[in-house]
């Protein structure tokens, strides 16, 4: 960067080489399963750590937050793409994506607080930084509330009796999945979704859901669907994602970064993952258009959270 260097050069810049990513050269199924691979791959699930956990979370969904739009925005649309399966260089650059990503998002998102009027931007010459400051001390103090609010304190609502159940779900759930996974690749597994674990995957979500805390009234409509119908969704899909995980941990043998990444990310159809729940079906048959990706973030499982993935 020389003299002419300005706030404007630096975002248009950083716009560039975001959109320069190679990952962005892959059609967009393949972008997609892979960046959803690198972001399972980037967490270490259930640790006894909450404020690491809450921190590896955020940091998975503010980088999706600019990844998936860039993927969608740059990726091909390929009609009659083959199966998508697991390909080690497309995984490297999609771990450069979640990196480059999470990076990008704090620079761009405090560009977007400038064009609001809550920062304001200089580049300085002399040390070469682009520097961002709050525009009034009002602005300050209103984000330190805010900031305030996304405490682990303030979200769950989960009790000791809670916490318990739900390790009682994984242990039912790990004695069912050990009768029946199987590898059908070096670096994949496999296992059915059997009546008894289909039975421990409602509980599971029945406790998911109403150990979170939940601001909107469930008859608030969203679109063609209520909140209440959101809410067993995501209990539904969190469920069967913490089953999933738990299944990768057994074949792992508790150690995260030996997962098989080939399989971690549950690729289902549509009609697959509406054997949970029946407000995941109603919710299912009234969402329209074509194949869509889940990345949850901050679902309970073994006593702790983690962020999960999936598409369907």
């Amino acid at each position: 960067m020389d003299d002419t260097t300005t706030p404007s050069s630096v975002r248009r810049e950083l716009n560039q080489k975001f959109d320069a990513l190679s990952i962005f050269r892959r059609d967009r199924a393949s972008a997609l399963y892979h960046f959803c691979v690198a972001v399972e791959m980037s967490t270490y699930p259930y640790t006894a750590d909450p404020d690491l956990v809450m921190a590896m979370g955020r940091r998975v969904l503010e980088a999706s937050m600019r990844a998936i739009p860039g993927i969608y925005r740059n990726c091909p649309a390929v009609s009659a793409a083959p199966t998508v399966q697991f390909n080690p260089a497309a995984f490297a650059e999609a771990m450069e994506l979640v990196e480059f990503a999470f990076c990008y998002d704090q620079i761009m998102y405090c560009f977007e607080l400038v064009d609001r009027g809550q920062f304001e931007v200089r580049y300085d010459l002399l040390e070469q930084p682009t520097i961002f400051i709050y525009a009034s001390g009002e602005e300050s103090a209103a984000d330190t509330l805010l900031r305030s609010h996304e405490k682990d304190s303030n979200i769950e609502l989960a009790t000791e009796a809670d916490k318990a159940v739900i390790i009682e779900l994984a242990h039912e759930a790990t004695r069912e999945l050990e009768k029946t996974i199987l590898f059908f690749d070096p670096d994949a597994i496999s296992y059915p979704i059997t009546p008894a674990l289909r039975a421990v995957a409602r509980r599971w979500a029945r406790v998911l859901t109403t150990a979170r805390k939940w601001e909107f009234p469930e008859d608030l409509h969203i679109g063609n669907v209520t909140f209440g119908e959101v809410r067993k969704f995501w209990g539904a899909l969190a469920a069967i994602a913490c089953i999933h995980d738990t299944a990768h941990l057994i074949v792992a043998q508790a150690n995260a970064g030996n997962r098989p990444r080939g399989s971690i990310v549950a690729v289902r159809s549509r009609d697959d993952w509406g054997e949970t729940d029946s407000g995941h079906r109603r919710y299912r048959r009234r969402c329209s258009g074509g194949a869509a990706l889940v990345v949850y973030v901050r679902s309970q499982g073994l006593g702790s959270e983690r962020s999960h993935s999936a598409i369907f």
